[in-house]
């Protein structure tokens, strides 16, 4: 029972190769989402939901105008099952987001304008969470690689999509910390 988050990152959408009119409706979307404040937004989310055995969906649409916390909730409601404690799938989440930041944050000459991270797990009753867990960056049409910063794009890593990547850390991090107090 595939479940699956999917993020579009960063807090610049638009690609160097996109016309003024394009440019100008992804700034809009990035404004008006949670890409601005968070460094990213909910492009779409599918959760089996174990107890009426359906899936549980969101759309980008729907997701659009998210206040900073609506996406929390979100976030959260997505690995809310209840095959498994939050944490099972909080920890390895984090654990594979923090690598990534990592990566990320050692390319400094990369924009992943419009990329998307996809978290998934299994939602099926027997699935073993830790195992199940997998975080995957995809989309990369818009991704430029400049090492003589012709574009102006700045200097050092892609801190837009770090930032975006930092929020789910926090965010995953916070379900660890409440799980400890309780």
């Amino acid at each position: 029972m595939p479940s699956v988050l999917d993020l579009k990152m960063g807090t610049r959408t638009h690609g160097e190769d996109d016309n003024e009119e394009k440019r100008l409706r992804k700034q809009q979307r990035c404004d008006i989402s949670t890409s601005k404040s968070l460094g990213l937004r909910i492009h779409g989310m599918q959760k089996y939901n174990l107890q009426n055995k359906k899936f549980e969906t969101l759309t980008k649409h729907q997701a659009l105008e998210f206040t900073d916390h609506q996406f929390k909730e979100q976030v959260l409601n997505f690995i809310h099952t209840h095959a498994a404690s939050v944490q099972s799938l909080a920890k390895p989440i984090c654990d594979k987001l923090s690598q990534f930041y990592q990566c990320v944050s050692q390319q400094d000459t990369m924009r992943f304008y419009s990329s998307s991270l996809l978290i998934m797990y299994d939602g099926a009753p027997d699935a073993t969470q830790a195992n199940t867990v997998d975080v995957r960056a995809v989309d990369f049409a818009h991704a430029e690689y400049d090492p003589t910063q012709s574009h102006n794009t700045g200097t050092g890593p892609d801190v837009g999509y770090l930032q975006g990547i930092q929020t789910l850390i926090d965010i995953f991090s916070e379900v660890g910390v409440m799980d400890d107090l309780t």
